[in-house]
């Protein structure tokens, strides 16, 4: 007997395609299965978006209810920016002061200098007869600078520079000679420095004198000294003084540098265009979360196409929820209660729309009161707002609630489709398992056909 070499042989049947349709047929039901699956995963990416959102508009809220980043946000101008100029303190750092909107008359008369010497003239092959140490006192401290015998001025600056000793050290060449200047590293009165141990290089910053002044290969050839001194200035007729040309503790909040002497207007006022910023980012923040709910609960008539909410009571109830909630109003300013009263509508949709000119008049004519309006405690309108979206968001919220069903829905669509691609996958070994035991019938009956029919033909030709 022939062997079978694959299913349908034996039978003459297309067992394959029968097999084929038939598995088919089984697995159609993973149609409307994987279509289900598919609005899950688009359900559960626009609830993650949701949240991302809601938790960006959130954090914009927050910054509008606190209230010291609305006194913080300032700004200081200079009426004569070429001689000083100014800056408000806009530091996130509770306890940095700030500023207070103010106008502040400035007069600097003096800047404040670093103490310089300029040695006395060296020949340029001069070379000092012993080393030794020099020390070199400032306020900060005492430093030992160790000079070599047989050093050369240049070999001088660099040790005094490698020191670290709260001055700098530089050669200067006048034409005939080398002059050592050396310079503190700070300005101010109190930042002067003293030079002892080494004879020729010796300073005394009491007196003013030493011998650095005029040692040297040219006794004659005097140097020059240059005295440490504070800036000084009049602040609405008080004088103050700063170690360095900026004045940061002068004014509340206000730091100010003098360029040069002169005087000039200081003027502190409250930033309007960052104030504005901070409402746009609310307000931009709040329209993403109100665009994407409203897309994804629409019905488009246009394309016929539903968005992955659309009916869903839950998400619709949050988007009505959440228009109610940034159209209300706050009790907290005397002069602003709603939105709209500062420039900012709900349009059709839910959406908010900035009258800018009508923003920009409430903040430059009246920020206190718009922030009041969003800031005042726990009764400002940012504050509660900021309420809701944490409720929103919390672990019992609707987001969460619905993020958790949306999990539990893909878990028991996935197992239905395990279901449904193992009952294919049990039809289609039955199925073979049948078909093959037919094949194998099917041939044993071909084989005992041509038997007979070839003993029948050979009984008719031995009886003719």
């Amino acid at each position: 007997m022939a062997s079978i070499s694959s299913i349908g042989l034996g039978s003459g049947l297309e067992v394959e395609s029968i097999i084929t349709q038939l598995v088919a047929l089984e697995t159609s039901r993973l149609t409307p299965l994987k279509s289900q699956a598919s609005l899950i995963q688009s359900r559960i990416s626009t609830v993650s978006q949701l949240k991302s959102l809601t938790s960006t508009l959130q954090d914009k809220l927050k910054d509008l209810a606190d209230a010291s980043k609305w006194t913080s946000a300032t700004k200081a101008t200079s009426s004569n920016a070429t001689a000083i100029t100014a800056l408000a303190n806009t530091s996130a750092d509770d306890t940095s002061p700030k500023a207070v909107p103010g106008s502040y008359n400035i007069s600097v008369t003096q800047l404040a200098t670093a103490q310089s010497i300029t040695s006395g003239r060296f020949a340029s092959d001069y070379q000092f007869s012993t080393g030794g140490t020099l020390n070199v006192k400032t306020a900060t401290g005492d430093v030992d600078v160790t000079i070599a015998t047989d050093a050369s001025l240049t070999d001088v600056a660099k040790s005094i520079n490698q020191a670290n000793a709260g001055v700098t050290a530089s050669i200067m060449n006048d034409g005939t000679g080398q002059r050592l200047i050396i310079t503190s590293t700070a300005t101010g009165a109190s930042n002067g420095f003293t030079l002892s141990g080494i004879s020729e290089l010796a300073y005394d910053q009491a007196t003013g004198t030493g011998d650095i002044l005029g040692t040297g290969a040219d006794p004659a050839t005097k140097g020059s000294k240059t005295a440490a001194q504070d800036a000084i200035a009049s602040i609405s007729g008080v004088t103050v003084t700063s170690a360095s040309n900026t004045f940061s503790e002068t004014i509340q909040g206000v730091s100010f540098t003098a360029l040069t002497t002169g005087s000039s207007t200081i003027n502190v006022v409250s930033d309007t265009e960052t104030l504005k910023t901070r409402i746009t980012e609310f307000v931009t923040a709040y329209n993403a979360v109100n665009s994407l709910l409203a897309a994804s609960v629409k019905y488009d008539e246009d394309t016929d196409t539903a968005g992955v909410f659309q009916a869903d009571s839950t998400m619709t109830s949050l988007q009505s929820a959440m228009r109610s909630a940034f159209a209300g109003s706050a009790t907290t300013s005397t002069v602003y209660k709603r939105l709209i009263d500062i420039g900012i509508d709900m349009k059709k949709g839910g959406t908010l729309s900035i009258d800018d000119s009508k923003l920009s008049k409430a903040l430059s004519t009246n920020s206190g009161e718009v922030a009041k309006f969003f800031s005042e405690g726990s009764d400002g309108l940012a504050d509660n707002l900021r309420a809701y979206t944490s409720t929103v968001l919390s672990f019992d919220g609707v987001l969460e609630s619905k993020a958790t069903s949306l999990s539990d829905a893909s878990k028991r669509n996935t197992t239905e489709q395990d279901k449904v691609n193992d009952r294919a996958a049990r039809v289609e070994a039955r199925l073979r398992a049948q078909y093959t035991a037919l094949d194998t019938k099917m041939s044993s009956l071909t084989a005992l056909n041509t038997y007979i029919t070839q003993q029948v033909a050979q009984w008719n030709k031995s009886s003719s």
